[in-house]
């Protein structure tokens, strides 16, 4: 299943492509290498070794999680369930919830107050990656400020996030106190721009951080007013997501540790698998400017150095090549 890469990538490191039109998918090719991986330095080490999966973004890292969770039935035969660690942004997820906790007050809530609400929350997010050191989130947040100010002073809000959020307002949010059910009935409505659904995929993880039964318990306990709305839901849902903390360890309690490229930094593993996506969360484009190739190539670099002895990079067919190829000029 594994084939070694063209020279001149070293000894150790190892590459398992997929086409990015048929099956198996990415994720279900990265689940083969975790298996794979897996056997070959526990033969080689005479030990249980410990892995890391690795990508750049934790979008993708999230869709690995949720693969290798469970029993996978393939041409080649069946992979067990893996058990593993998922390390994420806590932070950023409870942030998000807070975001989809607002909204599940908003039938009890009249339109300015709602909105006014939900935005302050979606520029709470971004305050939060902006803290965090993501510097484009400084626009978001001028934008949902500027679109909380129009909403106020009763003018057009030209924030595309802040008119369907308000929309979805206008629609009617009919919720029948069943909290996960209605939670989610919230959180669909996160679509339709970029800052919705970026904040869609890190509630998602509140999920696989599982917070599930927290936000549950504290919406049947303390926020359903009888009626049609969870009164106060967003400050019930800070308070128990607080108190949980979502405390992902640092140390390793499972074999294998799922994060992002950047999240590896200082930590070693074993074996390391690296997982490029089809579309998305690339290692490197041939559409990119230098500085971002340079900027990837330190952070390819660090994800290859967590490996103390095995490398497999699962790839599409049609990625760009990791070694650098210097055309000759016959002089």
């Amino acid at each position: 299943m594994l084939r070694n890469t063209p020279s001149p990538i070293p000894d150790g490191v190892k590459n398992l492509t997929y086409a990015p039109y048929g099956a198996p998918t990415v994720e279900i090719r990265t689940h083969q290498a975790v298996i794979a991986l897996r056997s070959h330095l526990r033969a080689e080490l005479r030990r249980d070794p410990t892995l890391a999966v690795l990508a750049t973004t934790n979008s993708l890292i999230a869709r690995v999680s949720e693969t290798i969770s469970v029993e996978n039935v393939t041409a080649r035969g069946v992979l067990p369930a893996v058990d593993h660690d998922l390390h994420w942004d806590p932070e950023l997820a409870a942030a998000a919830g807070f975001v989809v906790a607002s909204m599940l007050e908003w039938p009890a809530l009249l339109r300015l107050e709602a909105g006014t609400k939900t935005l302050r929350a979606v520029a709470d997010f971004y305050c939060t990656k902006f803290i965090r050191g993501t510097t484009g989130a400084r626009d978001k947040i001028q934008t949902i400020e500027r679109a909380i100010t129009a909403l106020t002073d009763g003018k057009p809000v030209r924030s595309k996030a802040a008119q369907i959020l308000l929309a979805a307002y206008d629609s009617g949010l009919v919720l029948a106190d069943q909290p996960v059910a209605d939670w989610q009935e919230a959180r669909a409505r996160m679509q339709g721009a970029a800052e919705l659904e970026e904040m869609f995929k890190q509630v998602r993880m509140l999920w696989l951080l599982n917070a599930t039964d927290t936000l549950a318990l504290t919406l049947t306990q303390a926020a359903w007013d009888g009626a049609a709305a969870y009164t106060d839901a967003a400050a019930g849902v800070r308070r128990a997501l607080a108190n949980d903390q979502l405390a992902v360890p640092e140390q390793n309690t499972a074999a294998v540790s799922l994060m992002s490229m950047h999240r590896s930094k200082g930590k070693e593993f074993d074996g390391v698998v690296i997982v490029e996506g089809t579309y998305h969360s690339r290692l490197l484009d041939q559409d990119w400017d230098a500085e971002r190739m340079q900027a990837n190539c330190r952070l390819l670099r660090v994800a290859i150095t967590r490996a103390r002895h095995m490398v497999v990079f699962v790839r599409p067919e049609d990625a760009l090549p990791l070694t650098p190829y210097r055309r000759r000029t016959g002089t």
